[in-house]
């Protein structure tokens, strides 16, 4: 169990709520408005109402619990991942990540959902930018494997790291950007790998741990633009498609031998 604190509560930021209590982690949920987070509860409620009837939670509901916290500091001073996925308002992000990394744990991770703001802008005023990232969950979250990763130029190989560890005991698979635009799943996308996530998790009887761990592919040209170019040798023990983005259609998620031959100058 993990604790985790999500600031946000649309559409997707309650989605990453439920997929952090199912996989068990103690999550708080943050807003200043008491009203919001009990329109907030009632979206959670929802969501689990949603996933029992896909077979895909018991009656009893999450495994994890859910505190519902209308005090920034007391919503992030023990949590180990700070999620931000408020509306794509610079001024509004800079002023979180600002009280965040002023009242939370020196080495949480504070990461940042946004599609198309600079990770470097948002955390412009954060303390300690080496633990500032962009994660960003794709919809609908519960069955998309893949989890895009967008470092900045402070962002430090040991928070790549810990972010790797924490989405892959979720069955998870984080992959860098390609390019400068984020990755957007069609209605058709999501829907097959919905279907494929269910029938994963019932022939496995619910354990997340036993559903086979293969590189998303993400190859579509249609949706993905190219990376930039890493020299990395390639890895032994696994299929071509993974690693970390280059110049060429490839997928590539990403995996510990590799972060040491990254760096902020190959990504600029």
């Amino acid at each position: 169990m993990v604790k985790v604190t999500v600031i946000g509560g649309g559409s997707l930021g309650v989605k990453i709520i439920g997929e952090l209590a199912f996989h068990g982690h103690e999550v708080r949920v943050y807003d200043r408005s008491p009203e919001r987070l009990d329109y907030v509860r009632l979206r959670v409620q929802d969501e689990k109402a949603l996933l029992c009837e896909d077979g895909l939670l018991p009656p009893s509901g999450f495994v994890g619990d859910i505190f519902y916290v209308s005090r920034l500091e007391e919503a992030v001073r023990t949590s180990d991942f700070i999620f931000e996925a408020v509306p794509e308002d610079l001024a509004l992000k800079q002023d979180l990540f600002e009280w965040i990394s002023q009242c939370c744990k020196i080495d949480a991770v504070i990461a940042t959902n946004s599609m198309t703001l600079s990770i470097d802008s948002i955390a412009e005023r954060a303390s300690n930018k080496a633990r500032c990232l962009g994660v960003r969950y794709l919809y609908p979250v519960y069955c998309i494997p893949e989890v895009e990763i967008v470092p900045g130029s402070q962002t430090a190989l040991a928070t790549l790291e810990k972010v790797r560890k924490f989405l892959g005991r979720m069955g998870k698979v984080a992959f860098f950007r390609s390019g400068t635009e984020p990755l957007v799943l069609t209605s058709k996308q999501r829907e097959a790998k919905k279907a494929e996530f269910i029938k994963n998790i019932r022939e496995s009887k619910g354990n997340v741990q036993k559903i086979p761990q293969t590189i998303p592919n993400l190859a579509d040209k249609q949706i993905l633009s190219k990376g930039a170019e890493f020299d990395l040798e390639e890895p032994s023990g696994r299929e071509k498609d993974c690693v970390v983005c280059m110049d060429e259609e490839r997928n590539y998620g990403i995996f510990p031998p590799y972060f040491e031959s990254i760096t902020h100058e190959d990504e600029a």
